[in-house]
């Protein structure tokens, strides 16, 4: 009895050693799981990611074709046309300001040398395109080249208008550019004799059509 009853202790504590045991077994990982688990501890104090993933990659994104810069031309600037016979009378009309105030009408003798208006016709003289109808660019002309060839000191050539002094001539609603060597003329005589030297090379015809005597009279 006493030796069934040493063998039931003995059965029993070995019973609830291995019960202790199975339990005491739960609650311990296995090895494996306690290495990951350690590892995984020492990772996350070193601030390293558990398990290194691949670093994500990004499409390039498609290159787009290359634009053209393209330069575009300035506007182009018109240049206005300038209508070479408004041109001429502009500047007659400033050489006729600028000479008035040399002038004086008070009767003395001048000798005329030029008069006409744009598109009078002059069958005795012609145009340096070797034209007979004088237009406002052929008066320009004229004036200029015969205030270059014989004014002097004592006799100034000078642009007037017809309409400045005497009747106040106009030629089919049109005054004259009239061109004066004017001075020292003491009578008609003088006139002559000045038309004369300085004509000289023209015919008498052309020379009284070329150079006449006026008088400067105040307008009436």
């Amino acid at each position: 009895m006493i030796v069934t009853a040493v063998v039931a202790v003995v059965l029993l504590l070995a019973t609830a050693g291995t019960i202790a045991a199975l339990r005491s077994g739960d609650d311990q990982p296995p090895a494996a799981q306690q290495q990951v688990s350690t590892g995984q501890a020492a990772n996350a104090d070193e601030g390293v990611p558990i398990t290194e993933q691949p670093e994500p990659t990004f499409a390039e994104p498609e290159p787009t074709p290359t634009q053209i810069e393209t330069t575009e031309a300035p506007p182009t600037t018109e240049v206005a046309t300038v209508d070479p016979e408004q041109a001429a009378a502009a500047q007659l009309e400033q050489i006729w300001s600028e000479d008035s105030g040399q002038v004086s009408f008070q009767g003395q003798y001048a000798a005329q040398i030029a008069s006409k208006y744009p598109g009078i016709y002059d069958k005795l003289q012609t145009t340096a395109g070797g034209s007979h109808t004088f237009n406002a660019t052929d008066i320009l002309d004229e004036h200029r080249t015969l205030r270059d060839a014989h004014t002097s000191a004592e006799h100034p050539i000078v642009l007037v208008k017809s309409t400045d002094y005497s009747k106040r001539q106009t030629v089919d609603g049109h005054f004259l550019w009239v061109t004066f060597a004017i001075g020292s003329f003491p009578n008609a005589a003088a006139v002559h004799s000045w038309c004369d030297a300085q004509f000289a090379s023209l015919s008498a015809a052309q020379r009284e059509n070329q150079c006449a005597v006026r008088r400067l009279n105040p307008g009436q």
